[in-house]
């Protein structure tokens, strides 16, 4: 089955980049990582973009990112946790394939958040300590804010919870052939 672009959205760690190589795989399509892209055309990591733009230059970035992905037909892309600030990067992503919100427990992300380390400027500059229960809290603040523009943004939602990679990539394109049948 032949797709347009598929835009992975979903809060960190939910396996956008990882489920977004599987997909591309199964499909033989190119995965586009904003995050690695933005990373590539500023010349330094994340957190150092943050630490002299702010969060408003990385958007910036991460739109101009997005707008660019999406002008070729059938990639994956790998968005973004927080692309879901910016409603016209969505809309751009909308107009150009299928938004897919990968949806997983907090518990879950606070776990692998924790199990990767530092190096994620919307926890690491909010929390004392990179600690289980410190993270916990911070997800579900940031899940808060963002479960009504995951939302919103009008994507294919597919529950991941308990799924390995593989079943998560299967359960994606299932529920898209589903969708183009009914």
């Amino acid at each position: 089955m032949d797709y347009p672009n598929l835009a992975l959205i979903g809060f960190m760690a939910s396996g956008k980049s990882t489920i977004g190589a599987a997909l591309a795989a199964r499909l033989e399509y190119p995965l586009i990582d904003l995050d690695q892209r933005i990373v590539a055309a500023a010349g330094c990591a994340i957190p150092s973009i943050f630490a002299t733009e702010g969060e408003v230059g990385f958007r910036a970035r991460e739109a101009a990112a997005a707008h660019e992905a999406a002008a070729e037909p059938r990639w994956i892309i790998a968005c973004g946790g927080g692309i879901v600030h910016n409603a016209a990067a969505l809309a751009h992503l909308a107009a150009r394939g299928r938004v897919v919100w990968l949806r997983l427990g907090e518990d879950v992300l606070a776990q692998r958040i924790v199990a990767d380390g530092p190096g994620r400027p919307m926890i690491d500059d909010h929390v004392e300590a990179l600690t289980l229960t410190a993270v916990r809290r911070r997800v579900r603040e940031l899940l808060d804010q963002r479960r009504p523009l995951y939302e919103a943004a009008g994507g294919l939602a597919v529950d991941l919870d308990g799924l390995d990679v593989p079943a998560a990539a299967e359960a994606i394109l299932a529920r898209l052939a589903a969708e183009a049948c009914s």
